[in-house]
């Protein structure tokens, strides 16, 4: 039993990381690799670089956790989780949910949105507490701490990098030329023309 527990166990990491792992490379064969450099790659081709893939993106995953911990640096796993979901949720899902529903979203209003978004996390999480620990503030109301699980003067990242994703996005989309008809057509439809 304890046996069939520990492969199930392996089974969920293993599965997970590969999934992690797949997932990346993918984007990075079709949308820099087949987009930028080759744009007419065969298949077979396109496998072979997306196993070479794999195994670069594999080993630097390992040493972002690898080098900080022989060098003694306080870094977690939960870290960088919490990072990669408060880039996710406040630099892609404003801009992926604005042009699912926004009929006057622009591409430049998404990209200002996704950048800023992704700046703003990297500031408050990677900058500020290297440069002005002071102002990190723990949970329990202890200041100067660099480390993880304490916020800029208490408040979470999530929060100022959502204000400037969504205010970037909506501001940009105004200021630039709306999108065309026959842009807004796979989207939106026959109802793409009603506002």
């Amino acid at each position: 039993m304890k046996t069939t527990a520990l492969a199930a166990a392996c089974a969920v990491v293993i599965s997970t990381g590969t999934n992690y792992l797949l997932s990346s490379s993918s984007g990075v064969m079709r949308d820099i690799y087949q987009r930028w450099v080759r744009t007419g790659s065969d298949q077979a081709r396109m496998i072979a670089l997306q196993k070479v893939f794999v195994v670069a993106l594999g080993a630097i995953a390992f040493c972002m956790i690898f080098i900080p911990t022989v060098l003694g640096l306080p870094i977690s796993v939960l870290q960088y989780s919490y990072f990669a979901y408060t880039v996710y949720g406040v630099a892609v899902t404003p801009a992926l949910f604005a042009a699912l529903t926004w009929k006057r979203a622009t591409r430049q209003g998404g990209l200002a949105s996704i950048v800023g978004g992704f700046v703003t996390t990297v500031f408050f999480q990677l900058v500020l507490p290297r440069v002005a620990p002071s102002v990190m503030q723990s949970a329990q109301g202890e200041t100067g701490l660099a480390v993880f699980g304490a916020d800029p003067w208490g408040i979470p990242s999530i929060y100022p990098a959502a204000i400037v994703s969504i205010g970037l996005l909506v501001v940009v989309s105004l200021l630039t030329p709306p999108p065309t008809q026959a842009e807004l057509k796979p989207i939106f439809g026959e109802a793409a023309g009603q506002t």
